[in-house]
């Protein structure tokens, strides 16, 4: 076989240089895509810390607000307290006044009857007793008013009974003040020109069912009166 034999030289360094280029493209390659995803990390990364540091800023608004509108709550709850508070006072004031007024009716009518009776009547008269329930049903505090009528220029004296009527153990009983008041005397005396009020407490025996009050006046003196009159004991509510 003919031809040319062609002798090539082995260049080692050459080789080498291939190989250390092969190499650093391989490395600016990596370092190539390694920077890429620094730059886009590094955005999103910004990214986020802005919206975080928005909504951390929103977030403290709105802490703020809320509570501004707690504080102007609780500024509106107590103003409407203050406004109940008032309302109710000036709701009890009414109704005191109202019932100051009936009371100044009552006293109005009360002296006039004394001084100027409508019934013509004159003298010595038992104008009224109220008796109502105390710490429990043995004990009865009352009140009891008796006047002058027409004529009242002189003093008029005297004494004043009274008894209650009912049932001990199925027998009518009547008790007098003594018994009932604990009192020695058995009436009270009375000196007055216009009117005299008494208040007292009966405390009814163990068992006893009263049924009436039995009041007695007795003046003395050159026109002496004597004058009864029975009040009903009061049922129970």
């Amino acid at each position: 076989m003919s031809g040319k034999l062609r002798v090539v030289e082995d260049d080692p360094g050459k080789r080498l240089r291939s190989h250390l280029y092969a190499w650093l493209a391989v490395i600016v390659t990596l370092c190539a895509a390694a920077a890429g995803g620094w730059w886009v990390g590094a955005g999103q990364l910004q990214t986020w810390k802005s919206r975080t540091d928005i909504a951390q800023t929103r977030a403290a608004a709105l802490e703020a607000e809320r509570e501004q509108l707690a504080r102007e709550v609780a500024r509106l709850e107590r103003l409407h307290q203050v406004d109940q508070v008032a309302i109710e006072e000036l709701r009890q004031s009414l109704e005191q006044l109202e019932a100051d007024r009936r009371q100044m009716q009552q006293d109005i009518a009360f002296y006039k009857g004394i001084l100027a009776p409508s019934s013509g009547k004159t003298g010595l008269s038992i104008q009224k007793f109220e008796l109502e329930q105390g710490a429990d049903e043995r004990h009865w505090p009352y009140k009891l008013v008796l006047t002058q009528l027409g004529n009242n220029k002189q003093r008029i004296n005297g004494q004043v009974t009274l008894s209650v009527e009912g049932e001990m153990e199925g027998k009518r009983r009547i008790l007098s003040l003594r018994e009932l008041a604990g009192t020695e005397k058995l009436g009270m005396p009375f000196g007055f020109r216009y009117f005299q009020e008494f208040k007292g407490e009966l405390k009814l025996p163990e068992g006893f069912v009263p049924r009436q009050v039995q009041i007695v006046a007795q003046s003395r003196g050159k026109k002496a009166t004597k004058v009864e009159k029975a009040f009903d004991w009061p049922k129970e509510s």
